[in-house]
């Protein structure tokens, strides 16, 4: 997290709040992607603490090693850095949803 706090501090956010590829991502990983693995739970009937595990790992935000790799290789890390960070603060409220639907 520290790498992605000084990988933000550089980045102008305002470049990044135009970029639809940003939402499109956002949206896949955090609502898309989720909501098609439990609809598929509901069309097989399968209901069990397992398949609700996988769903809600599926509606985790980017992981922190994203940025890191980006970094590494030196590639899109400011993309990387963006990605992380809007998407760990909208999981607050997806996952929450996500969990009221669930659970």
């Amino acid at each position: 997290m520290i790498i992605i706090g000084v990988i933000i501090s550089d980045v102008k956010i305002k470049e990044y709040i135009k970029d639809w590829t940003i939402y499109y991502g956002i949206a896949t990983k955090l609502i898309l992607i989720p909501s098609i693995i439990y609809l598929i739970s509901l069309l097989a009937l399968a209901t069990s603490k397992a398949v609700n595990t996988v769903i809600i790992m599926t509606a985790m935000p980017a992981s922190a090693m994203t940025s890191i790799l980006a970094e590494t290789f030196d590639k899109e890390k400011d993309y990387a850095a963006v990605i992380v960070s809007v998407t760990t603060l909208l999981s607050l409220i997806t996952v929450t949803i996500l969990l009221k639907i669930i659970l």
